[in-house]
């Protein structure tokens, strides 16, 4: 291995858009639940990156709780940003690092190429007072390094690589430039897509799938998941917080259940989104049935208006609610009791 993990006072900070939002300019490309499922899989191949060469300070931004998971398996600190921008969010955390970190490291989660060798160049690089500017091909920033965490203001975007350079030298502080392959490409659009999937460049660099940190990426991109790594990291999550999903990715992830098996391929289902309106009228009726059932178990009263009123709220706080039903159509008709109640 030709790098090494370090245990610095830099703060590695990677920040990620809003799930339902991120990489739009897919969108003609890839459904919502298939974007979402990348971002995740890029994500964790940056974070796994980052890692084998950093031990220190690792920090995940975002507005978005999906990400919370994949941030507590790379021992990432969470910081809930406002999802008012990718400069935004970083400005906040740099502002909470203050006394915590003498310097920080900027890069974006949609990096799936990501070399752990590449990230100890860049935090060597930062040993020293300054700015540190890794271009991207398109004249963006894959990587910004800052030391002390003022020295500059971020100003990320399109052609803020050129930005970042002028910042420096207006600040009287040392400029380094680094060109590393594997922060070349983020992915943004069709052709970024193609191009990492294909390989880096074409020049003799392995691909994604050829290192360690592009395990989850290749599995996400050849279509093809671990099954039992996908099954032990399964999780319920009772509590959702965010706004309500658009009709497209409701629609986009009931098209991803649907492919569950069912009986001669029938799909007998049918789901409801339940409105704010009635949702009161269904957390109340779910309630009385249930707290019924607790006080003929001998429930004591106290325990049983905690447990129904806590269904109340997760029914009563989802951002997004659906009713799944199974119902008769499609299904085989048999002339006897017997095979019917089994159908």
């Amino acid at each position: 291995m030709n790098h090494r993990v370090t245990q610095s006072d830099t703060a590695v900070i990677v920040a990620v858009q809003h799930a339902s939002r991120a990489k739009s300019r897919l969108g003609a490309e890839l459904n919502a639940a298939t974007r979402r499922a990348l971002v995740i899989a890029m994500l964790t191949d940056v974070l796994a990156a980052i890692r084998e060469a950093h031990a220190g300070t690792l920090i995940l931004v975002s507005a978005d709780v999906a990400y919370d998971t994949v941030a507590g398996d790379h021992g990432a600190e969470v910081i809930r940003d406002t999802g008012a921008g990718y400069n935004a969010a970083v400005t906040l955390t740099l502002e909470r690092l203050a006394g915590r970190a003498a310097a920080a490291l900027m890069l974006p989660g949609d990096l799936p190429q990501l070399r752990a060798a590449d990230v100890t160049v860049i935090l060597e690089a930062l040993r020293d007072p300054g700015v540190v500017v890794v271009p991207s091909a398109d004249g963006g920033t894959t990587a910004l390094g800052l030391r002390p965490l003022n020295v500059i203001c971020t100003a990320f975007g399109p052609d803020s690589a050129q930005r970042h350079r002028d910042a420096a030298t207006a600040a009287g502080v040392r400029l380094t430039e680094l060109r590393l392959e594997s922060l070349r490409i983020d992915v943004d659009t069709v052709e970024n897509l193609e191009a990492v999937r294909g390989g880096w460049s074409g020049d003799g660099h392995a691909s994604p799938a050829d290192s360690a940190a592009g395990a989850g990426w290749a599995r996400m991109s050849d279509g093809a998941g671990d099954i039992e790594h996908a099954i032990r990291r399964r999780r319920s999550i009772r509590a959702l917080d965010g706004p309500p999903l658009p009709a497209s990715e409701v629609e986009a992830l009931i098209a991803l259940a649907l492919t569950a098996p069912a009986p001669h391929h029938s799909q007998p289902w049918r789901f409801v989104e339940v409105s704010a309106g009635c949702r009161e009228r269904l957390a109340l009726a779910m309630g009385e049935a249930w707290g019924a059932d607790l006080e003929r178990d001998g429930v004591e009263l106290p325990r049983r208006e905690r447990v129904v009123e806590r269904s109340r709220r997760r029914v009563m706080d989802a951002p997004t609610l659906l009713l799944g039903c199974l119902v008769a159509a499609g299904l085989n008709g048999y002339p006897d009791e017997r095979r019917q109640r089994a159908e």
